[in-house]
């Protein structure tokens, strides 16, 4: 949160706030919940804009004890894939420039924390990343 005095503004970023990772992070209490205590998923899958929802699938996974066993998996299109070229780089890296479909839900660079807390949790946390016609039709499926 960035709060300009000069003017009354206020920006809350929309995916790099500790509040926005707890408040996703509940998610993953309610898909436990869900189960009646039958096994944890294999895989819990999240759309990555700037990492905001897969930052709090991996809090929320550590919260309900899945940190050592269940599969975190950030899916992006081609395009808009800043936690996929983090994760080629080695480090947060920025985009030149969005160039998938939608442009609107992605970020030129992910998280830093996400990027951190992905590498921590290494081999379970992954990234993949879709065509924009791969991600049409699985919208149009579901």
């Amino acid at each position: 949160v960035e709060r300009d005095g000069s003017h009354g503004r206020l920006y809350v970023s929309p995916f790099d706030h500790e509040d926005i990772w707890e408040g996703h992070a509940t998610m993953v209490a309610e898909i436990q919940r869900d189960l009646r205590g039958g096994p944890p998923p294999a895989a819990i899958l999240a759309s990555v804009g700037g990492g905001g929802l897969l930052m709090g699938v991996l809090r929320g996974s550590a919260r309900v004890g899945w940190a050592d066993s269940v599969h975190c998996i950030g899916v992006e299109t081609k395009g808009c894939d800043s936690f996929a070229a983090a994760c080629a780089a080695g480090e947060p890296t920025s985009l030149p420039r969005i160039s998938s479909l939608a442009s609107s839900l992605g970020a030129m660079r992910v998280c830093n924390a996400l990027f951190h807390e992905a590498r921590a949790r290494q081999p379970l946390v992954h990234s993949s990343v879709l065509s924009d016609a791969s991600a049409v039709r699985a919208c149009a499926l579901f």
